[in-house]
């Protein structure tokens, strides 16, 4: 999955379950809240002009793309170079929400254990789709259903 920079995996409380950052030259210090924030307003916004949400947003040299999985609240944001094409960018949010969602069905609410066993399955597979190295990070406590 070529072009992609970073993935972000956020629950229904906008809090990060899990990041990926593509390593490359920049060395920012980015506070991962900052992410949740930014699509927390986002979100307020689209609401208040009458949408339901804001899939893609662009800034600077980057498109974001965001999906959101009604069922499990789980939302999915790829920072990709400005030159990924929607479409291609809707299957890459496709393919990585059902990885997630298929390594932790059944899981959600499990042991940091099990939870942990499974968020390993799931970097394995991402690492192997985007044959790139990367920054990960991930929060045990934040993958569980919100009901």
């Amino acid at each position: 999955m070529e072009n992609i920079e970073a993935i972000y995996i956020i629950n229904v409380e906008n809090q990060l379950i899990f990041s990926y950052e593509y390593l490359n030259e920049r060395t920012d210090n980015f506070d991962y809240s900052n992410i949740t924030r930014f699509f927390s307003v986002i979100k307020t916004f689209a609401l208040k002009i009458g949408e339901k949400e804001a899939k893609i947003i662009e800034l600077g040299n980057s498109k974001i793309f965001k999906t959101l999985d009604d069922d499990y609240n789980i939302e999915v944001i790829l920072k990709c170079n400005k030159n990924l094409k929607e479409k291609k960018a809707s299957i890459n949010l496709t393919k990585i929400l059902n990885l997630f969602i298929n390594s932790f069905i059944g899981y959600f609410n499990s042991s940091i254990q099990t939870k942990k066993e499974r968020i390993e399955f799931f970097i394995k597979e991402i690492s192997f789709m985007l044959s790139q190295k990367g920054k990960v990070n991930y929060f045990l406590e934040n993958i569980k259903i919100f009901t």
